[in-house]
C-alpha cells in the first residue's frame, strides 16, 4: 500500500513548473512549443511532463501547497519513450 502522506512529502516545488522528487528526480512540465526534450506524458491542457535526474547542486525547493501539483484527473496517459 502506498503511503500518500509520505509520497506527497517526498515531492517539493522548485517553481510553478518544476518539482523535486525525493531529492533524486526532477519533474518538469512545459508547453509543447517551449521544449525540444522528450516527454513522458501530456495532459489535456497542453502541458508536457518529463523526468530527469535531479541537478547538482539541488535547486531551492519548498514543500507542496495544496494546489501546486497537477491533478491526476487532468492527465491523460500518452506515454512516450522513457530514457532516464
Amino acid at each position: 500500500m502506498i503511503m500518500l502522506g509520505h509520497l506527497r512529502d517526498s515531492v517539493k516545488q522548485v517553481d510553478g513548473n518544476s518539482w523535486l522528487i525525493d531529492d533524486r528526480l526532477f519533474l518538469r512540465r512545459s508547453q509543447a512549443h517551449e521544449t525540444s526534450e522528450e516527454y513522458l506524458w501530456r495532459d489535456g491542457e497542453g502541458w508536457h511532463y518529463s523526468i530527469v535526474d535531479a541537478p547538482t547542486p539541488l535547486p531551492n525547493a519548498s514543500p507542496l501547497s495544496s494546489d501546486s501539483f497537477p491533478s491526476y484527473s487532468t492527465m491523460s496517459a500518452t506515454p512516450q519513450s522513457l530514457t532516464i
